[in-house]
């Protein structure tokens, strides 16, 4: 059968398998746009946004966990966690970035919601090329450029990497309670879900390289 048949068939019957990695891109960026991070996504949007994540793969860098990739400041465009680290802080809704630093092994969850910072502080093991073991350590909040004291935390989370290149990120997170031993699906422990013993699938986290 000739070969332009063949594609002009599959792009018919499985559209989005026929799409190149940057279309694929901007389609998820493009469907997450107006959801607030995901929390507001449609469950027509969070399938085709969770399809899309499925069809970018491999990863350019096929050891994600361990790549100079990483490094940097990134914007969260999409979740299905619907805790803090999507943004919600009550009834608002801000912007989350994630700062990592390779050299110190330092990274930073900092959700900005007008004069509010949050800023989570962790480090991470290395568990496996597509796996880090991310140990929180505290969380601090300022308004207006004060801050008030820092909390300790002892929790940690486990994130899963499908996706890393030059500018786009796709991962996949739990938490885990040290203190408990149960798993949470936030990227860290959440003490009312873990005391419900609900059972979660690990969320995904969509993230762009930002300046």
């Amino acid at each position: 059968m000739n070969r332009v048949l063949i594609v002009g068939i599959i792009a018919l019957v499985h559209p989005n398998d026929a799409l190149s990695p940057s279309q694929i891109k901007s389609k998820i960026v493009k469907l997450a746009q107006g959801t607030q991070n995901g929390l507001n996504a449609s469950p027509r949007t969070s399938a085709e946004i969770n399809k899309l994540c499925d069809i970018l793969k491999p990863s350019p860098q096929r050891k994600p966990a361990l790549s100079s990739a990483l490094n940097g400041r990134w914007e969260l465009l999409y979740t299905t966690t619907t805790g803090n680290s999507a943004g919600k802080l009550g009834p608002l809704v801000g912007k989350v970035y994630q700062e990592i630093d390779l050299q110190s092994l330092r990274y930073l969850n900092i959700l900005e919601l007008g004069p509010i910072v949050a800023k989570l502080d962790a480090t991470w093991e290395i568990l496996a090329p597509d796996q880090w073991k991310v140990i929180f350590r505290s969380l601090q909040f300022s308004i207006l450029g004060f801050s008030f004291p820092e909390k300790d935390l002892s929790a940690t989370g486990i994130w899963r990497m499908t996706y890393l290149d030059d500018d786009f990120r796709i991962l996949y997170a739990k938490g885990v309670s040290q203190r408990q031993g149960r798993t949470s699906p936030d990227l860290r422990s959440d003490d009312k879900q873990l005391r419900s013993g609900k059972e979660n699938n690990d969320n995904v986290y969509i993230l762009r390289r930002t300046p």
